[in-house]
């Protein structure tokens, strides 16, 4: 390796490790680590466990709980049947856990305001918005389920658009988001350029350590 390469090397492999310092600096201390999951108490398993199926969710595990048990680990005095659900070989995050209380303590919050406490909300992507909200909006329609969907809504989360920077020609870019309020949880679908630009960070990262001649990374 040539001095040059090498200097190059280290520059950008000291940019890359202040880069990623100042972003776990500037994400907020919730308090919340580990495995991520969204918990779903159901009265009809057979329904969600299909229905989460269509989004490529399957059981990974299941277990049962006595009273007992699950009173130690729930603080509920109830037996418990949990079925884990798991898309893909994602095992970290977006994991979804249905709860079948033999003996809930309520009907849940059913259909309250959003972000009420003890509400659920999954986040999903989709390649067709439009598509997904129509097949809600007709159940609704013609009463099959409870759904309430809502139209989708332009946004930029990322705040890339500039005022006064956008026209005709240099068109804004960000993302449709289109929530779906159920009786059990609410589903907020997201597409459009948040896809693109997650591709767009990792190409400039990949180019960037290319440069570097750094050719394994791990943790991306």
């Amino acid at each position: 390796m040539n001095i040059k390469l090498l200097i190059h090397y280290l520059f950008f492999l000291i940019l890359f490790q202040k880069t990623i310092a100042q972003v776990k600096d500037s994400i907020p201390n919730t308090g919340i680590s580990g495995i991520y999951e969204t918990m779903i108490a159901t009265d009809k398993p057979a329904y969600h466990l299909k229905y989460f199926a269509e989004f490529g969710f399957m059981v990974k595990d299941s277990a049962t709980f006595t009273k007992e048990q699950a009173l130690k680990l729930y603080q509920v005095p109830s037996a418990l049947k949990s079925y884990r659900l798991q898309n893909g070989d994602i095992d970290a995050h977006g994991l979804i856990r249905l709860l079948v209380w033999e003996k809930p303590l309520g009907n849940g919050v059913g259909y309250s305001e959003p972000e009420t406490i003890g509400s659920r909300m999954m986040v999903m992507k989709t390649k067709d918005i439009v598509r997904i909200t129509d097949i809600f909006k007709m159940l609704r329609l013609e009463k099959q389920e409870k759904w309430l969907p809502t139209e989708p809504l332009f946004n930029d989360p990322l705040r890339i658009n500039k005022n006064g920077e956008t026209d005709f020609f240099k068109r804004p870019v960000g993302v449709r988001e289109s929530a779906v309020y159920g009786e059990y949880f609410t589903h907020v679908f997201l597409n459009g350029m948040a896809m693109k630009f997650q591709a767009m960070v990792l190409l400039t990262v990949v180019l960037i350590c290319k440069q570097a001649s750094l050719l394994t990374m791990t943790g991306l």
